[in-house]
C-alpha cells in the first residue's frame, strides 16, 4: 500500500530529472588530449639513432647514451640463465619497433666503465640481432655502489 501512494511521486521526480537533462545546452565535442611528452619523446628518438652518440637526458633528468654492447661488462652474465622465450619475443618486437625501453648502467666514476646489471632479456636479445649498441640509462657509481651490485 505505501509503494503505491510513492509511485506517483518517483515518477514525477524522474520525469523532472529527465526534463533537465534535455533542456541542458550542448557543449561541443572536446579536441583530444596530447601529452606534453610526446613531442620530446620523438625528439629523443629521433636524436638517440643507433649509432654512438652524445649524451642526452630524459624526461626525468636521467642521463641516456647509445652504448657498443663491447662496451658493457656483465658480471652476472654467467651466473644468471635468460627466459628464452622471453629474449626471442623481446627479439622480435625490438626488430619491429626498436628498443623502447633503456636498459640501466652503471659508470664508475674511477675508470668510466659501463656495468650492466638490469636489461639482460634486451641485452641479450640485441646480441642475437646482431646489433652493436644499446640505449642505455646511465648513472654514475662509485666502486662501492658497484661492489654492493654484485653481492
Amino acid at each position: 500500500m505505501l509503494v503505491s501512494k510513492q509511485l506517483p511521486l518517483l515518477n514525477s521526480a524522474f520525469s523532472a530529472r529527465a526534463q533537465r537533462v534535455q533542456a541542458r545546452p550542448t557543449q561541443p565535442a572536446r579536441a583530444p588530449l596530447v601529452c606534453a611528452a610526446q613531442p620530446e619523446q620523438q625528439q629523443l628518438q629521433q636524436q638517440q639513432s643507433e649509432e654512438p652518440g652524445p649524451p642526452v637526458m630524459d624526461h626525468k633528468r636521467r642521463l641516456l647514451k647509445t652504448l657498443s654492447l663491447s662496451e658493457i661488462r656483465r658480471p652476472l652474465g654467467g651466473t644468471r640463465k635468460n627466459d628464452q622465450s622471453k629474449v626471442e619475443a623481446l627479439a622480435n618486437s625490438i626488430q619491429e619497433i626498436g628498443l623502447q625501453e633503456p636498459i640501466d648502467v652503471l659508470q664508475l666514476d674511477t675508470d668510466g666503465s659501463y656495468w650492466g646489471f638490469s636489461g639482460c632479456h634486451r641485452f641479450e636479445a640485441h646480441q642475437r640481432l646482431g646489433l652493436e649498441t644499446i640505449k642505455c640509462r646511465v648513472r654514475k657509481a662509485t666502486p662501492q655502489t658497484l661492489k654492493m651490485h654484485m653481492m
